[in-house]
């Protein structure tokens, strides 16, 4: 059984719920290159993605016992990264601050190092595995609301599911 198929994943949300101190550590290992990749798709790197994996990890530590389906524990982590990722982007563009002339000269962003690439490729490759494995509806939900350029609402959604919109 990998670290990916959903019984390897019920198991182990299941020994998280015993309080089993290596199981925590394997979820983190798993769901880290997730909600990663998660804050690297609504735009946010650095401490404030760290600070998301953190706030996402908490979450999840006090909800454990609330998941009814363990086997979506990456889509619930998946989910608290990209809400908090947007609510951190939203917070940022409301904040208005006297910009420093000397602060406009900056230097440009050196490229990722080749490891980085490889890394991001591995993680993606990752997450379509898991997206894969999932019911065909469900995959389709994840696409559509985390991976879509046009970022659709709930309504376009709900209309391309052809299911209700939720309450």
């Amino acid at each position: 059984m990998t670290k990916h198929e959903p019984d390897y994943i019920r198991s182990l949300v299941a020994r998280c719920r015993e309080d089993e101190r290596e199981a925590w550590g394997e979820l983190v290992a798993l769901l880290t290159p997730v909600i990663d990749v998660t804050c690297w798709k609504r735009g946010v790197v650095g401490h404030d993605m760290e600070d998301i994996r953190g706030e996402t990890f908490t979450l999840l530590f006090e909800n454990i016992d609330k998941i009814e389906e363990p086997g979506s524990v990456i889509s619930y982590a998946m989910k608290i990264a990209s809400r908090e990722a947007v609510r951190l982007r939203k917070r940022d563009s409301r904040r208005k601050e006297i910009v420093d002339q000397d602060l406009l000269e900056f230097e440009p962003i050196p490229e990722p190092e080749p490891d980085a690439e490889l890394l991001m490729d591995e993680l993606r490759e990752m997450l379509e595995e898991a997206i894969d494995r999932l019911p065909p509806k469900r995959a389709k939900l994840l696409r559509l609301k985390f991976f879509s350029e046009d970022q659709p609402g709930y309504k376009e959604i709900s209309k391309e599911l052809g299911v209700p919109v939720p309450s």
